[in-house]
């Protein structure tokens, strides 16, 4: 999703619905990467979108050794100028007191 068509989605919710956070974070494992939440009340109830912005991941390197008890580890290459959108919905559970991702069959 591109930036111009998030901020048509983003303003349509804030007219038609009452936002009660909009929030955004840093996401600490990724480097330049960051999450934007929003919380809203609709007649589904209470909502959750997070639309996280992370580079594209350019290269996957796997260092490990064939001696029995070695470590792996696995490095990732990140570009700096491209970057990946992804978008989760989640509704309120008020039966687990939690958010669930949101399934919507349409």
């Amino acid at each position: 999703m591109n930036d111009d068509k998030w901020q048509d989605i983003l303003g349509k919710i804030e007219a038609d619905f009452e936002i009660q956070r909009h929030d955004f974070e840093e996401l600490s494992d990724i480097p330049n990467a960051k999450a934007e939440i929003l919380i809203f009340e609709s007649p589904l109830g209470q909502m959750k979108i997070i639309r996280t912005t992370k580079p594209r991941v350019l290269e996957t390197k796997t260092q490990f050794s064939n001696r029995a008890g070695s470590n792996v580890s696995v490095d990732k290459v990140y570009s700096e100028d491209e970057f990946v959108n992804d978008l989760e919905i989640y509704k309120w559970d008020d039966i687990e007191n939690d958010w669930v991702k949101a399934d919507f069959n349409i």
